[in-house]
């Protein structure tokens, strides 16, 4: 009986942590469902379209005729690439484009995904985040990547990070530690 009593006790110990964390809105239950990040996230975590100001929108120029198996074989990491679809299929590629100039030389996707399909960008993000830096230069918008953050973004005053400045994020050397749970970094 004592042995029933602990397995019942045990189940619904389980139950409880399992029913706090998919009902709960925290990084533990981010964590739990998704584990690890990848392509998918958009699927399960909130985002925000940005939409066109009706400015003029850039298009690349397209080269059909540009031959993909020009530029093979590759060697990726001491082996030979002799077919580039294939292996960033076997890779789980999600898109894969080449541009050169004003132009794309290539464009394709693979394992489900085309090319309005929401994709996050990881570390990707990081070359548009310096691209806007720079165009926020020229335009007179931040004076310099050497100015403080808070200057842009008030809502971090904080003694901890008065000293912080744009290229210190731009380059990954703010000197913060990550806690989660959406708390203050600390250095």
């Amino acid at each position: 009986m004592k042995i029933f009593k602990r397995i019942t006790i045990s189940i619904i110990v389980l139950l409880v942590i399992v029913i706090s964390i998919v009902f709960s809105n925290t990084y533990l239950r981010r964590y739990a469902l998704l584990n690890f990040p990848d392509v998918y996230d958009y699927k399960h975590l909130p985002y925000r379209i940005i939409e066109n100001d009706n400015t003029a929108v850039f298009h690349f120029d397209k080269q059909p005729d540009f031959d993909i198996t020009r530029i093979l074989p590759i060697n990726f990491h001491g082996r030979t690439i002799n077919n580039l679809e294939d292996f960033l299929e076997k890779h789980f590629t999600t898109a894969f484009i080449i541009v050169k100039n004003d132009s794309i030389l290539y464009e394709k996707y693979f394992n489900g995904h085309e090319r309005d399909t929401f994709c996050k960008s990881f570390s990707a993000s990081k070359n548009f985040i310096s691209a806007l830096i720079g165009i926020a230069i020229d335009e007179g918008l931040i004076k310099s990547v050497d100015e403080p953050i808070v200057n842009y973004i008030p809502e971090l005053q904080d003694k901890r990070l008065k000293s912080l400045a744009i290229k210190h994020c731009l380059s990954g050397t703010t000197g913060l530690k990550f806690r989660g749970g959406g708390r203050h970094a600390s250095k």
